[in-house]
C-alpha cells in the first residue's frame, strides 16, 4: 500500500489551511511524507510539526513499526502506539511526530 500524494496533498491542505501555506511548500512536504510504504491513516498539526497515523496490523507489526518511524530527510521527533485491543493485541495505531523543515515557519505561527 503506497500513499498517494494526491491523497496527501489533499490532507495536508486541509490541515495548514487556516495557516495560509503556499502550494509549493504543501507539495515539496507532501513529497518527502509519500516515500514510506505503509499507507499513512492521517495527517495533522502536532508540537513539533506534522503527526502521521499509522493503522498497523499482522503477525509481526513490530517489524513494520521501524519503516513508519524513520522516513528519509525528515526527523522523527516523537511515536505514540496505542494496542487497540486485547483481544488482537498486533493491531496498532501508530503516531509519528515528524518536523518537516519546509512547515516550520508556518506551523509555530498558529495561534
Amino acid at each position: 500500500m503506497s500513499n498517494k500524494k494526491k491523497e496527501l496533498a489533499v490532507a495536508l491542505a486541509r490541515k495548514v489551511a487556516h495557516l495560509e501555506v503556499p502550494d509549493e511548500v504543501v507539495e515539496r512536504a507532501v513529497a518527502k511524507m509519500a516515500v514510506g510504504k505503509e499507507k499513512i491513516r492521517g495527517v495533522d498539526i502536532c508540537t513539533h510539526g506534522i503527526c502521521l497515523d499509522y493503522i498497523i496490523e499482522g503477525d509481526t507489526p513490530w517489524k513494520i513499526l521501524e519503516s513508519v518511524v524513520t522516513l528519509d530527510g525528515i526527523p522523527t521527533r516523537g511515536v505514540k502506539v496505542f494496542p487497540m485491543g486485547i483481544i488482537d493485541p498486533d493491531f496498532l495505531h501508530v503516531q509519528v511526530q515528524h518536523e518537516i523543515p519546509e512547515l516550520a515557519g508556518y506551523i509555530k505561527q498558529r495561534p
